[in-house]
């Protein structure tokens, strides 16, 4: 990895203003740099176990009284998946930025990623509003012409895997799938899912009949 450092300075006074960025070039999602991070962060992490390559900006600036900072980090060649839904994604990019709050507005976490699941690109956007734990967000994930996956029946809850399975589904779908926060104290947000079926086909276990050109929307 390449690390670019700059800093400036008005006067030194302890108050004194400054500025400094920072840009941290092919910055590898591994182990050591897990195990750099606060517990906090560490927990984030093993929620969605990242792995990739990062180039990172920071920018710091302090007006005398108040730090404020930026960020935005860029990746390539990133893999994840979520504790909620364990069906792993690759071939990802995209970028996770942070501004700070400003006199009228909250800080801001915006979420724009892709990564590649069954045969077609999933786009991963949101945004997370004064980012800590029971925060106000939205994420919305989209994609088209997506392949039905053994290993994507095989992260859903169990109840629902059991009943999936014994369909045997192959094909097609659209997805728009959207969760939001909205509410203070909301423990569990809202979620919403629109699944568009594409010339699919089914063959229940308990009664082997093929159904074949299955179309509509769940």
């Amino acid at each position: 990895s390449v690390l670019a450092l700059q800093l400036e300075r008005r006067g030194w006074q302890a108050n004194a203003p400054m500025s400094m960025s920072a840009r941290a070039e092919n910055f590898s999602l591994d182990q050591k740099v897990y195990e750099s991070l606060p517990p906090a962060l560490q927990e984030q992490w093993m929620k969605y176990k990242p792995t990739g390559v990062v180039d990172a900006d920071l920018q710091v600036t302090f007006d005398g009284h108040e730090w404020r900072p930026q960020a935005m980090l860029t990746g390539r060649n990133l893999e994840f998946e979520s504790d909620k839904f364990p069906y792993r994604v690759n071939n990802g990019s995209g970028t996770l930025g942070y501004v700070p709050k400003t006199a009228n507005e909250p800080a801001v976490v915006t979420i724009d990623l892709v990564g590649y699941g069954g045969g077609q690109p999933l786009r991963f956007s949101g945004q997370v509003f004064d980012p800590q734990p029971g925060a106000f967000f939205w994420v919305e994930i989209t994609g088209s012409n997506v392949e039905i996956e053994d290993r994507m029946v095989a992260a859903l809850p169990e109840k629902v895997r059991q009943v999936m399975s014994s369909l045997h589904p192959e094909g097609r779908f659209n997805v728009r799938w959207r969760i939001d926060r909205t509410l203070p104290g909301q423990l569990k947000p809202l979620s919403s899912m629109r699944l568009e079926l594409v010339n699919c086909r089914v063959n229940y276990e308990k009664f082997p009949y093929p159904l074949s050109g299955i179309r509509g929307v769940i």
